[in-house]
């Protein structure tokens, strides 16, 4: 009977929080191995990475710390390495509550990527958006990184936020949901 039955293929969850120290050699590139499980090889397929580039700006805009940004450079090389399709990054700035603030934009942030990686890297600043792989992804050269614009300018990003005349507004939770899958 035990032949007969068919063995269930495990999926490996990708959402896993993972190390580098996980990340292995695999066949056709790189693959992220938890316990005996490995998901499928990255080489030319998109890395999505959320990083914490909360970094301090002085009254100018610039940043006057850089440890976040510099502290992420040896994990995206690494992920480089694997040779994606594209490396994709997400990060917040400061607390815009759910509204387009040029000031907490993340462009110091990609420009100081730029100097340390000496590689471009592309700022994405409308990005929540149905059109958003034919229209900017899908043209990006392969091996692009990019960054997606502050990810609290989205009222979904915490389901919650302020107006512009500071009146409290939330989310529908279906927009919730979108934003974070």
């Amino acid at each position: 009977m035990a032949a007969a039955e068919e063995k269930k293929e495990e999926k490996f969850d990708l959402s896993t929080k993972i190390n580098l120290d996980q990340v292995k050699a695999q066949g056709g590139g790189f693959g992220v191995c938890f316990e005996d499980k490995c998901s499928m090889p990255t080489k030319g397929k998109r890395i999505f990475l959320r990083a914490d580039y909360n970094v301090p700006l002085d009254d100018e805009c610039k940043i006057t710390d850089t440890t976040r940004i510099t502290a992420t450079i040896p994990t995206i090389k690494k992920l480089l390495a694997l040779e994606p399709d594209r490396l994709i990054i997400t990060s917040h700035l400061g607390r815009p509550k759910g509204q387009n603030k040029p000031k907490l934009s993340l462009a110091p942030v990609v420009a100081e990527l730029e100097k340390l990686l000496e590689k471009k890297v592309i700022l994405v600043k409308d990005w929540f958006r149905d059109d958003l792989e034919a229209e900017v992804l899908s043209k990006q050269d392969k091996g692009a990184i990019i960054v997606l614009e502050n990810c609290r300018f989205y009222i979904e990003e915490e389901g919650k936020g302020e107006d512009k005349d500071k009146n409290k507004i939330k989310a529908k939770e279906e927009d919730v949901k979108r934003f974070r899958a």
